[in-house]
C-alpha cells in the first residue's frame, strides 16, 4: 500500500513586511478561503493560518458525512492546506489515514497552487463522541509529497492520538522532522488551522531555542476553536503574539477543485489492457468510473473503448 520513506522538506516562500500587531489592519483581511503565512524571526519560527469556508462547504456538498466524521475531515483538510504551502516543490501533499476501525479511510490533498480536496469512508456506524483512535482503530498515518514527474516522498508512522492535531504531533516527532505543531477546528461551515514550525538556526543556543519554542506553543495553546474559526488571521496573531515582532505575508487563495479528468480514466483503462477492458464491456455494456472526491461520473461505451486502444496502437506507428 505504501512505498518508500523520506523526510519532508519545508521552506519559506514569498516576501513580506514587518508589522507590530497592536491593531487590526483592514487591508490585510483574509479572503473567504485563505492561507496566511507569518514569521516570528527572533524566535526562528514560521507559521500558517488556514481558514476554509466555501471550499469546505463545496467538499461537503459532494458527500453526506456523520457530523463527527465531518469535523475530523474538515480538520484534516485544513491541516493539509497549511502543510502543502510549506513544501519546497511543485506538486501536492496528501495526508492519509487507513485503519481497521469504523472509519476505513481518511484522506485529504492540497496542491502548491492552493487546490484542495478530501474524502472519508466508514465501514460501520461510529460510536457516540468517538475520538480519532476509536474511529480509525489500529491505523497508519501517511504523508506523501508528489512532485513534478516521478518525484515522490513518503513518510509513514503509526497513527496515535485522540485528535488529528495529536496524530500530526506524533508524526513529526517519530519522523524526526523540524518541531511542528498544529491547532485545528472545524464545524459545518468552516475549517481552520494554525501551524507553527521551528526553523533550524546554527547561531542560536539550543536551550534558548527550546525555551522560545515552548513559550510560543504555550501562547498558542490558549486559542479557542471559535477564535480560530471566526477571527481574521491578523486578529488571531494579535490575540496570541501581540508582544512579539511578526512578519506577516499577503494571504494566498484556496479553493476546492478535483483533479480528476476523462483522460485520467482513459489512461487507467489503457493500463488495464485491451483484453480485460473488452471483457468488462462484454459483461457490463459500458465502463463507468465515479470519482470519490467530487462525485463526477465518466462513462465509456464499446465504441469509446475500441477507439481508445486503436489510438494507442496508432501512436507508435505515427512516430516511426
Amino acid at each position: 500500500m505504501y512505498s518508500g520513506y523520506d523526510s519532508l522538506v519545508f521552506a519559506i516562500r514569498h516576501t513580506g513586511r514587518h508589522i507590530k500587531l497592536n491593531k487590526f489592519h483592514p487591508h490585510l483581511a483574509m479572503n473567504n478561503d485563505s492561507n496566511t503565512s507569518f514569521l516570528l524571526e527572533q524566535h526562528h519560527v514560521r507559521g500558517q493560518i488556514v481558514q476554509l469556508n466555501e471550499a469546505w462547504q463545496a467538499l461537503q456538498s459532494r458527500q453526506t458525512y456523520d457530523s463527527q466524521l465531518a469535523q475530523v475531515l474538515g480538520e484534516t483538510l485544513a491541516a493539509v492546506s497549511a502543510l502543502a504551502s510549506t513544501v519546497k516543490l511543485n506538486g501536492a501533499l496528501i495526508l492519509q489515514i487507513q485503519g481497521d476501525g469504523p472509519v476505513s479511510t481518511l484522506v485529504a490533498q492540497a496542491t502548491n497552487e492552493g487546490l484542495v480536496r478530501g474524502l472519508a469512508r466508514n465501514r460501520s456506524a461510529l460510536p457516540d463522541k468517538a475520538n480519532l483512535t476509536e474511529m480509525v482503530g489500529d491505523a497508519k498515518l501517511v504523508i506523501t509529497i508528489e512532485g513534478e514527474g516521478a518525484q515522490r516522498y513518503q513518510g509513514i508512522v503509526n497513527c496515535e492520538g485522540d485528535t488529528i492535531s495529536e496524530a500530526l504531533d506524533g508524526y513529526f516527532k517519530q519522523s524526526e522532522q523540524l518541531a511542528t505543531r498544529v491547532w485545528l477546528a472545524a464545524n459545518e461551515h468552516s475549517a481552520a488551522c494554525l501551524l507553527l514550525q521551528q526553523l533550524p538556526s546554527q547561531k542560536e543556543d539550543k536551550q534558548r531555542g527550546t525555551d522560545s519554542w515552548q513559550h510560543l506553543c504555550t501562547l498558542s495553546n490558549t486559542i479557542t476553536q471559535a477564535e480560530l474559526l471566526d477571527l481574521e488571521p491578523e486578529q488571531i496573531l494579535h490575540r496570541l503574539f501581540h508582544e512579539e515582532r511578526v512578519k506577516i505575508f499577503e494571504p494566498s487563495p484556496l479553493a476546492f477543485q478535483c483533479q480528476c479528468s476523462r483522460q485520467k480514466v482513459a489512461d487507467m483503462i489503457a493500463n488495464m489492457g485491451e483484453q480485460e477492458a473488452m471483457q468488462l464491456i462484454a459483461e457490463q455494456g459500458q465502463f463507468k468510473a465515479d470519482c470519490e472526491f467530487c462525485g463526477k461520473s465518466y462513462v465509456f461505451d464499446p465504441v469509446d473503448i475500441v477507439g481508445l486502444f486503436a489510438d494507442a496502437q496508432a501512436a507508435p506507428e505515427a512516430s516511426q
